[in-house]
């Protein structure tokens, strides 16, 4: 126990329970942030008037010493007390025992915590616009690259490298954006708040959130500490990233098997067998997964840990950190190697060729038997569904139509005489003039998808001014905060 809390009305409390309670363990990780806290609200209660100057230098200077040689002790409650113990010891009682006037450890580690998980939040934000130039760079290099694209795990219709690598550009985009949007409620002040009603003291909240780079406060001193809803929201929108890349994860394991042969993953990020010399086995993407889906149950732990708390500050607040930082640190090892091995990714040779076998472009031709030949699209559906049963029970695949064949069921089924040739009807099922064909915006065709680059490295760029911006800020009130600090203590 602390010595710093003993000899008030708990004289003791057993090491077992000090040692059940601590969060000593994971406080390393807000422990830059304790400094800056400690340091801004004495500089506030100096400039307020609250604290002598004297006193609160000697602190100040207690703190520099301190900062980047203390050790935490594992028999403390955490590391709040262990900063303070530290304190009193080099100034003495008299002047450390003064670090916690008008704040609490509520209002201290919840303001820590939003401290931490902004800059966590800007290396994701960065890390995933790695990714994001990955993307992009992979859809550049696979424009007229041909792959079937799948509904219900059934090949439906072709499509490009491009088409798909925009369509994971745009679900990791918008995971972004929702971090970008989190930041705002993240980057609000909770000092102040104290264990949950303020303070007597006439303290100013808003120098304290100005030293600290907030853009302003979390208002009501009691949802200041009893709440965590910044966090779950940050760990919801870390889920929903993890489930997007879970999802990409998985179409480049299924798709880079023999069967299914679209994908060629790149050297490197693959191992191989114990036993069996020829396998190619992605490891590093099945890791992956499994890690990236741990993110999830992270979730739903938090959700169960602050279902059924009462309004207030409650310790079962620190068993939802672990699960924060968990989900932050997989996502910090997991976006760096994607972003390395995504733009290597190449459509097997080869893949084109089966798009045919697999009837890839059946709905094209009851496009064309409407458009051409005017039968109702239903009729054409039905006419073309037929054809395809036709061909599948003779082991014959749709550039194995003949125009004679078309004719005959058109004929018995709408009782329609057509008029076309073999050259028309190969470019009709051609699965390249498929693609090139689909040109409304958003479709695969070569010429939308290169707009649609060019329009996501836009987005790019504004990503990287909100960084710019938002690190810039930080990096303006650290300045401040250290250069008022050594004008208090004379350095």
């Amino acid at each position: 126990m602390s010595e710093t809390l003993r000899g008030g009305i708990l004289p003791y409390i057993k090491p077992e329970v000090v040692g059940y309670i601590s969060s000593v363990d994971q406080d390393g990780r807000i422990l830059e942030e304790l400094f800056d806290i400690n340091m801004a609200h004495i500089l506030m209660l100096i400039e307020e008037g609250i604290l002598a100057k004297e006193v609160g230098a000697k602190i100040l200077k207690s703190l520099a010493e301190l900062r980047g040689t203390i050790r935490l002790d594992g028999g403390k409650e955490d590391a709040y007390v262990c900063i303070e113990d530290e304190v009193s010891t080099i100034a003495g009682e008299g002047v450390g025992g003064n670090l916690n006037l008008a704040k609490s450890r509520n209002d201290q580690i919840a303001t820590a915590l939003r401290m931490r998980l902004r800059r966590e939040i800007l290396d994701l934000i960065g890390l995933g616009a790695d990714l994001l130039r990955g993307l992009l760079e992979l859809a550049e290099g696979g424009l007229y690259s041909l792959m079937p694209g799948y509904t219900h795990l059934r090949v439906a219709q072709p499509i490009t490298l491009a088409h798909y690598a925009i369509a994971q550009f745009d679900a990791l985009a918008r995971d972004i954006e929702r971090l970008m949007e989190a930041y705002g409620r993240i980057n609000k002040c909770p000092m102040g708040a104290a264990a949950l009603a303020t303070t007597s003291f006439p303290i100013n909240r808003h120098r304290v959130s100005e030293l600290l780079g907030f853009d302003g406060l979390v208002e009501n001193s009691l949802d200041a500490v009893g709440d965590r809803d910044f966090a779950l929201e940050a760990l919801a929108d870390l889920s929903i990233m993890a489930w997007h890349l879970i999802r990409f994860l998985e179409d480049l394991i299924l798709y880079s098997t023999p069967e299914f042969s679209i994908f060629e993953l790149p050297p490197g990020f693959s191992s191989t067998s114990s036993i069996m010399p020829q396998k190619r086995n992605p490891d590093m993407l099945e890791v992956m997964r499994a890690r990236l889906s741990a993110i999830l149950g992270d979730l739903a732990a938090a959700f169960s840990i602050l279902k059924a708390l009462p309004s207030g500050y409650n310790l079962d607040f620190q068993e939802l950190t672990p699960r924060l930082w968990s989900g932050v640190d997989e996502l910090k090892r997991a976006i760096p190697l994607l972003s390395e091995m995504v733009p290597k990714v190449k459509v097997v040779v080869g893949a084109e060729g089966r798009l045919s076998a697999q009837f890839a472009t059946a709905s094209e031709l009851a496009n064309f038997l409407y458009s051409k030949h005017r039968i109702p699209f239903r009729s054409a559906y039905r006419i073309v569904g037929e054809i395809c049963g036709i061909l599948y029970e003779s082991g014959k695949g749709m550039s194995d139509l003949s125009p004679e064949l078309l004719k005959e069921v058109a004929k018995r089924r709408a009782g329609v005489e057509l008029d076309l040739d073999s050259g028309e009807l190969g470019r009709v099922i051609d699965p390249r003039r498929f693609v090139e064909s689909h040109r409304v915006i958003g479709g695969p065709s070569p010429e939308r998808v290169r707009e649609a680059i060019e329009r996501r490295r836009a987005g790019l760029e504004r990503i990287s001014d909100f960084l710019d911006r938002r690190r810039e800020a930080l990096r303006r009130s650290k300045e401040l905060l250290e250069a008022r600090v050594r004008s208090i203590i004379g350095l």
